[in-house]
């Protein structure tokens, strides 16, 4: 089918139509369902010495960790640029983000909204607070897992394309 049959309503009624419209994936799933839960985490009490080889060094996992307190509230994503620069005064990870005021998503976002904070402010990830009030961090959102829901729908289309040209020989 080349045109929706929105476009295609749109067109009869003499509007000229610049793209399909369609559903968008991302609009359509919250930061809950495809953010990673299981966060490792750098405790901001943790002194900076420590910090490279516990968590920067030859068993790195992942490219930036979140700090956090000892009731869970969200400081700061440290990766290994914000360690290279310290600021001067600096002696513990909580340290590194005195002055911060953190990005973050809340679960019931949409995936939409929370990739659009992270193109605006240049982010890789964003951490996922359960409320602007405690600032317990829930989880972590990065760019891959935005490419979840596009997967989903990519592997819905095209589940849905076999089934018709099945369909189409099988008659």
């Amino acid at each position: 089918m080349r045109r929706s049959i929105m476009t295609e309503r749109l067109d009869r009624r003499g509007r000229h139509v610049h793209r399909e419209y369609g559903v968008d994936p991302l609009e359509r799933t919250r930061v809950d369902e495809a953010m990673t839960r299981q966060v490792q985490t750098i405790p901001a009490s943790t002194p900076l010495t420590a910090i490279p080889e516990s968590w920067f060094g030859a068993q790195q996992q992942h490219r930036a960790f979140a700090v956090v307190h000892v009731d869970g509230r969200y400081v700061g994503m440290l990766d290994i640029h914000t360690l290279a620069n310290p600021a001067p005064t600096a002696q513990l990870a909580g340290d590194l983000f005195a002055h911060a005021t953190p990005v973050s998503a809340l679960p019931d976002e949409t995936c939409r909204m929370a990739a659009l904070r992270m193109a605006t402010h240049r982010l890789e990830r964003l951490p996922v607070l359960a409320d602007h009030q405690s600032q317990r961090l829930v989880g972590i959102v990065s760019r891959s897992d935005l490419v979840k829901p596009l997967q989903a729908q990519q592997d819905e289309e095209d589940i849905r394309e076999r089934l018709l040209v099945w369909r189409r020989h099988a008659s």
